[in-house]
Parts: C-alpha cells; structure tokens; sequence
C-alpha cells in the first residue's frame, strides 16, 4: 500500500489533535506501550516498501528518536512498555524474507534475545515483555503454531518454548487476553469467525462469531470479557464474548476495516479504517456508539494506542 504518513494524532476526548509526527513515514509498524504518554514504536515499512529498524518514543508532546533495532523489518508483534518491550519475528530484507528474531529493548538499547523456533509475520500477540504469547502467523503459509516467551532475571537471553497447537491455522488473526489466558480470533484463510481459547497448555474452541465471512477486524479485552467489530466487507456489526458465546451489540454508526482501535469492552474507541481511508471516530460506552471529533486525516491500515480519553494514532496509510 503506498502513501505512508509521518502524522501523529492525541485525542483527549473531545477531539483530535496533530502532535508532533514520528521521524519517518512508516506503516505495518509495531507499538508498545498503555496510554497516550508514553509509546514506543518500532520498525515498520518505509517508502519504496523498505524495512524501517528506526524506533521513536512519545512523551506526550514529542516524538524522540531512540536505538534502531539490529533487524530493520515490519509486520512484527511488540508487547510491553516504553521502559521494557519486546518485539517479534516479522519480515525484513530481501522482500518477504520472514525473520524469527527476538529483540529486548531495555530503555535505552535493543538487543537480540531468544529466536522463536518458527519465524513468522502477522501472528497474534498478548502479554508482557518478561510473559508473552504468539500464536499463528504467516510463514509462508497459515501457521497453527503457539510459543510462549519467558524472559526472567535466571534467563539472561530469553527463551520461547511451544505451546499448543492452534485448532485453526491462521494468520492476520486478532489476539487478546494474557499467556495464560488467551483469546484469538478471525484471520486468513478459513477462520473468520472462529475463536479460540488459552489456558496456558492448549486451544480449546470457543463459540463462533455470529457475523460470519468478515476480515481485518478487531478486538480486545480478556478472554472472558471481549469486543470484536467491524471487517471486510466493510460492516457496522459489533458483538461482545463472555467466554463462552458472543451477543450481538448496537451497530457502529459506520462501516470500516483495516481501522485502529483502543480501550475495553465497556470504553472502547474505534477510528479511520477502509481503503478509501475515513475520517470517522466512534467512542463505545458498554451501550451505545457516539460519533465524535472526527481524524484531521483519513488513514487507515495505522496503529491505535491508550484509551477513550488519550488515544494515540500512528503513521497507516493514506490516498494516494
């Protein structure tokens, strides 16, 4: 997808705000970090469909250009936080090489840790820097594969161990919920609307989604308390799991995918999205969707972080 963008946008509830873009325009980027304050972003595609290794940190007010990662690549998976992250396989140079690659970044530095036993791009992704989970991907075909990573002060370099198997092989799937408490939905080629369980040893099917057929959506939450929404082709649907069935909820007021999105089950934003890049921004209050100030820019295929009232949009795409 051409058109990558530099911009940055804050919402503080009431409306966005064009902050101070990242250092260079970038997509397929990964993002750690809780709030709007304090983000870590790292790697990603740069103009002429080249792996960026350059990774910035938001403030709040100002991006900062930190150590580029050893491995420039994009459509990997971060976890953790501006003083402790992760971030996971991806694909990186020559086009289309999927790289197994770990890297632990320290708060000042990265450095290459533990490899995954499979590389791969597009998996899901949950947890922490020091206890996470990676489950599914593309590698060069769906993958069903779990590996948990575990990174205390006894293992110096990290370690990824197998997990069980997916019952679904997918990839560009959606992720939730903890290592030990997993939730993974949707995805290429034939689950879309298939869910699944992790109780920290195997995948247990969960109830399937009731708005079938649909892509690039997303969802968040626990694995007992989750919201998924949206898709391909663009639909307005939204629904709600409690761990064991979905319930359909009210509709958004617009239909998007490939959007970005923020928050929990009961306070959840959603923004942009589709590939005619929209403007749209919508704030869920457990009840009822509430269109709100509008993207200054319309994006979509972009990073979402933070929650209703400090909400962070990074780089995506735009026409053109």
């Amino acid at each position: 997808v051409s058109g990558r963008v530099t911009n940055c946008e804050s919402w503080n509830e009431t409306s966005w705000t064009e902050v101070n873009d990242i250092p260079a325009a970038t997509m397929y980027v990964a993002a750690a970090g809780a709030t709007g304050s304090a983000v870590l972003q790292t790697g990603g595609s740069i103009a002429g469909n080249a792996h960026a290794a350059e990774c910035a940190s938001f403030d709040g007010t100002n991006w900062t250009v930190v150590a580029d990662l050893n491995t420039a690549r994009d459509q990997m998976e971060g976890s953790g936080t501006t003083a402790s992250a992760i971030a996971i396989g991806g694909q990186a140079a020559p086009e289309y090489t999927v790289k197994a690659i770990t890297e632990f970044w320290d708060g000042s530095t990265w450095s290459e840790v533990g490899d995954l036993s499979t590389a791969r791009k597009m998996a899901a992704g949950n947890g922490s820097s020091s206890s996470a989970l990676l489950a599914g991907g593309n590698s060069p075909t769906a993958r069903a594969h779990t590996e948990e990573w575990d990174f205390t002060s006894t293992l110096a370099a990290g370690t990824w161990a197998s997990g069980g198997n997916l019952n679904a092989a997918r990839f560009g799937l959606w992720g939730a919920g903890t290592q030990t408490a997993g939730l993974a939905g949707g995805g290429h080629p034939n689950a879309k609307e298939k869910t699944e369980e992790y109780n920290g040893t195997s995948w247990t099917e969960g109830g399937d989604q009731g708005d079938t057929g649909k892509l690039y959506r997303k969802g968040s939450g626990t694995q007992t308390a989750a919201i998924c929404f949206g898709g391909e082709p663009p639909v307005t649907s939204v629904e709600s799991y409690n761990g064991s069935s979905w319930s359909e909820l009210t509709a958004m007021n617009t239909a998007t995918f490939k959007h970005a999105a923020c928050g929990t089950q009961t306070a959840f934003m959603k923004f942009g999205g589709t590939d005619g890049r929209i403007t749209n921004n919508e704030i869920w209050n457990g009840s009822s969707w509430t269109e709100v100030g509008d993207l200054p820019t319309g994006t979509s295929e972009m990073d979402g972080a933070g929650t209703t009232t400090a909400a962070l949009c990074i780089g995506g795409a735009t026409p053109g």
